[in-house]
């Protein structure tokens, strides 16, 4: 499944090393990220993913120790809501 950040909500977002703060302007909602959110969001605001691109960035990623089958789950189920949320899109 290949990703993007929401076009109407690029400008909406501020970002933190540990969490991010986006308000989609149509649907009237603020969300609070934390640092796993906010690391896919910075990741998608520099260009199109596919999850699994962002599942491999974040099992390379040294901060965490989670296992690759852990992080598929847990990127999976980010995804799923932030697509909820309309933060992020499919292309």
């Amino acid at each position: 499944m290949l990703l993007s950040l929401n076009p109407h909500i690029k400008n909406t977002i501020a970002l933190w090393p540990n969490e991010a703060i986006v308000y989609h302007p149509y649907r009237g909602y603020t969300n609070h990220l934390d640092s796993i959110a906010a690391q896919m969001i910075t990741l998608l605001s520099e260009d199109n993913l596919h999850i699994n691109e962002l599942t491999d960035f974040l099992y390379q990623n040294k901060k965490n120790t989670f296992s690759l089958e852990y992080t598929e789950q847990l990127v999976h189920s980010y995804i799923s809501e932030l697509l909820e949320c309309e933060i992020v899109i499919k292309c």
